[in-house]
């Protein structure tokens, strides 16, 4: 959503000439809510966008390059697609454990050259996932479990693996992290 446009858009009333009000929030007139959600959308946390910078830099060398980026938070999983998609780069995503689910998103991201990186709940990677086409991957955060850590690193270092594989583990200094 274009912050502008938002913006732009016809201010609601009511009968009264009022201002119209979300019940969530009735303090704050719908115009203010409308800013603040398109805002929202657009702006991405330091990882993310620190993630978004690093997948352009590698895409402007090789636009055909895929990568993957594993989460061990479910909502992080929209937030980065939603980021990817606003930049126009092409992503999967895996969140659930459907297992032809599963199937579909893993031979598009392989096969479909507009499709650049895989974006995967950890939690949810089902066992044998081979995802051998990327060559780097992307942590978003440390995983408070170093086997699931290890587990998601070795989806692309599987037998037939032919290249060098990069990983990226992203963390904010002097937190919890």
């Amino acid at each position: 959503i274009d912050v502008e446009k938002a913006l732009r858009l016809p201010p609601l009333s009511n009968v009264n000439n009022e201002p119209r009000r979300d019940i969530r929030h009735p303090n704050i007139p719908l115009e203010l809510l409308r800013y603040l959600s398109a805002a929202r959308q657009q702006a991405h946390s330091a990882k993310i966008s620190m993630l978004l910078s690093d997948i352009k830099r590698i895409l402007r060398d090789d636009p055909l390059e895929k990568m993957v980026v594993f989460t061990t938070i479910r909502g992080a999983v929209a937030s980065v697609a939603s980021a990817l998609a606003l930049s126009g780069i092409g992503h999967e995503t895996l969140v659930s454990a459907n297992s032809s689910g599963i199937s579909e998103s893993v031979c598009r991201w392989q096969n479909d050259s507009t499709c650049n990186i895989f974006v995967i709940n950890a939690g949810v990677a089902a066992a044998g996932l081979t995802l051998t086409a990327a060559r780097y991957i992307f942590l978003l955060e440390p995983f408070l479990s170093k086997s699931q850590e290890v587990q998601a690193m070795n989806r692309c270092h599987r037998i037939g693996q032919q290249r060098q594989v990069n990983t990226v583990t992203y963390f904010v200094r002097n937190s919890i992290e």
